[in-house]
């Protein structure tokens, strides 16, 4: 779909309406109002699939100990994963980093093209990062801008399908306002979370409402059409905490597609075991029953003895967290392996 011939004062009114929002209301975060590639693409990817309040501090801690490109650049894996863990997606974070190499060797693309070709990086990021820092007429759509554009052309397709999103991403780039292109992009997203929410829309602080399809035929509450999701499948897993008698847990790093490089338990079911109690957890597509188990050994069965105070500072993921929590929690386990009482 090529993009679209709209009357030019209908685009000025509509920029103007709200950019004259944004300006007023946007919020104050510490991602927002730099025009660092660096910093802007580690929070664009850091916001995908995590909430913005969760983003603030890891982006935060992040920016301090990786403050440019050269510096992650030239950190360990083992250490990228240790400071993203608790985000979840760890691939996004391995992305990150292989993509930071390339670009400390080949230089910081200002295109579109260029920044699309990086690993972990797709057209929404693309748009992002050059539009703001950069200053490129590129559109943004992530899930708020696409529910956004849906309400206003009153589009009663499924969110994110192939079509729609073609068809909002043409639409888009003819609505980016060519002076602030970064700040209109950024004044739809934070439209999207604040304004036109996925439920009960706040229409009447909307500055689009003149615009919108939707509103006027009082079908926002409908719209967008959710897209059908697959329930997640149902599985479980024992998990064997192993200590010897120093009071050390065995870990390892994990070589599985799923929390490659992070830490977890690694012992076998030998011994005389404790049973301490199951974990839940959802993974996107799993949900995941963890049964546990404690027992002590001193064979290290390829793993590494690790003292319990330096547990949490490695790189885990929060289902081997939650697992870790619940085994401190237990009595006898403490008494087994001597650690005081908390």
């Amino acid at each position: 779909m090529d993009e679209l011939a709209i009357p030019e004062d209908w685009l000025t009114d509509l920029r103007g309406s709200l950019l004259a929002w944004f300006d007023e209301h946007h919020r104050k975060l510490p991602f927002r109002g730099i025009d660092d590639p660096y910093g802007i693409w580690v929070s664009e990817i850091m916001l995908q699939q995590t909430q913005v309040q969760t983003v603030i501090d890891y982006w935060t801690r992040w920016m301090e100990r990786f403050p440019d490109l050269e510096a992650l650049a030239l950190a360990d894996e083992e250490e990228v994963l240790r400071l993203w863990a608790g985000l979840g997606y760890y691939r996004r974070a391995r992305l990150l980093h292989k993509a930071a190499k390339i670009m400390a060797e080949e230089g910081v693309p200002q295109t579109h093209a260029g920044w699309k070709a990086l690993p972990g990086v797709g057209d929404y990021t693309a748009g992002a990062v050059t539009s703001i820092a950069f200053g490129v007429v590129e559109p943004a759509l992530d899930g708020n801008v696409q529910r956004v554009l849906a309400r206003l052309l009153e589009d009663s397709r499924e969110i994110g399908s192939s079509a729609m999103v073609r068809e909002q991403r043409a639409i888009a780039h003819s609505l980016v306002d060519p002076g602030r292109p970064g700040d209109f992009n950024q004044a739809m997203m934070e439209l999207g979370a604040r304004v036109c929410t996925p439920k009960k829309p706040v229409c009447e602080e909307c500055p689009l409402q003149t615009w919108c399809l939707a509103y006027a035929n009082q079908t926002q509450n409908s719209l967008p059409t959710p897209k059908r999701r697959k329930a997640p499948r149902t599985e479980t897993q024992d998990v064997h905490v192993i200590f010897n008698r120093d009071s050390q847990v065995l870990m390892r790093r994990g070589d599985d597609s799923l929390l490659k490089g992070l830490w977890e338990f690694c012992g076998s079911s030998e011994g005389d075991l404790v049973v301490v109690g199951e974990v839940q957890h959802v993974f996107s597509h799993i949900r995941m029953t963890y049964r546990v188990f404690c027992s002590l050994s001193n064979q290290s069965d390829g793993g590494e003895w690790i003292a319990p105070e330096e547990v949490e500072g490695l790189g885990i993921s929060k289902a081997v967290a939650k697992i870790w929590r619940l085994v401190l929690s237990d009595m006898r386990v403490r008494s087994m392996i001597n650690l005081p009482t908390p």
